[in-house]
Formats: structure tokens, C-alpha cells, sequence
């Protein structure tokens, strides 16, 4: 297979707005677009993690053997991290109501500067939303692969009243905050991109420990791994719109710094997603 071609930001820079039509039906495009292909590690990716008939019995067979082995152990029974000797900042019992037609109407990604500081009371909405529990451990606010749940919450805080500086994860078993690391940071540490998010009050940071749905879906769990942190970060998304907050999922994370800041591997425990948010807007 021949290596894919990338085209260039300045490729599309140097065309105006009257020559667009034009480009994209020129030889020149065309010959670029039917270049362009999935990298080698994506094919091999999504080829490794593919239902095919003959497979779905392996599959079965895996969950079986899962299944059995979480009956008789009690490794990764309980779905979350908690941080022993970390100090706390306990969350009140969360009440809602999600009028959800009205806020999927509203829902909308800020498309420019967001400024402004949230409060504890209002993280600990968005909270609720994206990572709540609703009957127990493995019954949450959003749905999970087989009730793996590798989704874990952090927050990098930057701007919340009653709440100081620092990195937080999200204890949902006590219902809590724990400080892992007071360390002052700023958005531009964080993303490639920050002009818009400079005064942004925190980001929440979503997590996979993917052991916990790859033991159990192998390769295959990567992929429901990382929807299950889709769902939890529209979830939060919906939140704030209810709260009348600016909230942005970004994309544009440095990986390998933020995976330090919450001591993640980048391996086994990776970043799902983030969602910046700040203040109402004025």
C-alpha cells in the first residue's frame, strides 16, 4: 500500500473563497483525495477489533471466562480509582431535573473566547451528570460496556470558587474530590491550541483504564471504551447548558503531559477526552 499523501494547512491557505469550487474539482484534488487514505496502524487498529462471522464465538467465549473470573476474584471487581491519604473535598448529594429535549436545543461549542469562574456547587452538577451513581457502583449515569466502566474523572482547576488550584480526580465512591497534585498550571501547558480557553475556569479530563473492557472485549473494547467516554462527556456537556455554562469538548491535548499530571501510562490507562468550561456567558 502506498504511504498516504497529507495535504498541507497552506495547500488550502493560498486558495480564495472564488477559487474553491474550482480546486476541489481539479485533477490536482482529485488525485489528492483518492491518495488519501486510513494509516497503517488504523487499518490494523479497526481489522484487529472487527466482528466477522466465526468471530462473535470467540467473543462469547471471552466474555464467559470474564465473567467467571470476576465471580471468583475480587481483582478489578469495584470499577474506580480512589487515592488513599489525599486530602478531600467532600460533594453534597446531587438532585436534578433534566428537562433533556429543551437542553439537546440549546447545546451548542463555543466558538469564542470563554472566560469566567464556575462554583463547587456547579461541578458538582456536572459531576452528577457524567459520572454519577444511580443505584450502585455499576449501575451510573451513562452506559457502560458491560458494566466495566473504565471511565475515571479529573479536573485540572484553574478558576472555581471554593475549590483551590490544582489537580483533582473524582472519587465517585465517597463522592469526592482528592487532591493528587497542587501544582499551578495554565491552559497553555495543556493545549496545542488555548487562545480561546486562556481564562477558562477548569478542564475535565476523561480517562480510560482500558484493562477493565479489554479483559473482557479484547481488542474490541478499545473502541467501546472510547464511546463510553463520549457518553460521559455529553452528559457533562448537557449539564452545563442546563447551568447556562460555556463548555467545549477539545481534542487538541498534549497526551503526554497530561497523562503525567494524573500519573496515567499512556498505555494501559489512557485519555479518553476533555471538556473545558467556564463561566456564564455575558
Amino acid at each position: 500500500m502506498a504511504p498516504p499523501i497529507r495535504m498541507k494547512n497552506e495547500d488550502l491557505n493560498e486558495k480564495q473563497p472564488d477559487e474553491y469550487e474550482e480546486f476541489v474539482n481539479s485533477k490536482e484534488f482529485l488525485n489528492l483525495r483518492e491518495n488519501l487514505d486510513l494509516s497503517p496502524l488504523a487499518e490494523q487498529y479497526h481489522i484487529a477489533s472487527q466482528y466477522t462471522i466465526g468471530t462473535e464465538f470467540k467473543m462469547a467465549f471471552r466474555i464467559r471466562v470474564y465473567d467467571s473470573y470476576q465471580l471468583s476474584s475480587q481483582e478489578h471487581l469495584v470499577p474506580a480509582f480512589v487515592y488513599p491519604g489525599t486530602p478531600k473535598i467532600q460533594l453534597p448529594v446531587f438532585k436534578n431535573h433534566l428537562k433533556i429535549s429543551k437542553l439537546l436545543r440549546k447545546r451548542r461549542s463555543p466558538k469564542q473566547e470563554i472566560y469566567g469562574s464556575v462554583t463547587l456547587k456547579q461541578i458538582n452538577h456536572m459531576l452528577f451528570a457524567a459520572h454519577g451513581i444511580t443505584e450502585n457502583i455499576f449501575l451510573r449515569t451513562y452506559p457502560s460496556p458491560g458494566a466495566t466502566h473504565p471511565t475515571e474523572i479529573y479536573l485540572v482547576v484553574w478558576n472555581v470558587s471554593d475549590l483551590n488550584p490544582g489537580i483533582y480526580h473524582h472519587n465517585l465512591i465517597e463522592n469526592s474530590l482528592e487532591l493528587i497534585c497542587s501544582k499551578k498550571t495554565e491552559p497553555k501547558d495543556i493545549l496545542a491550541t488555548h487562545d480561546l480557553w486562556d481564562n477558562a475556569a477548569c478542564l475535565f479530563v476523561f480517562s480510560l483504564e482500558l484493562p477493565r473492557t479489554t479483559k473482557k472485549y479484547g481488542e474490541r473494547g478499545y473502541r467501546f471504551a472510547l464511546l463510553e467516554s463520549g457518553h460521559s462527556s455529553q452528559n457533562l456537556m448537557l449539564a452545563a447548558t442546563e447551568l447556562e455554562i460555556q463548555a467545549c469538548e477539545l481534542g487538541n491535548y498534549y497526551d503526554n503531559i497530561l497523562c503525567e499530571m494524573i500519573e496515567a501510562d499512556g498505555i494501559d490507562h489512557i485519555i479518553g477526552t476533555t471538556v473545558i468550561v467556564a463561566g456564564k456567558k455575558k
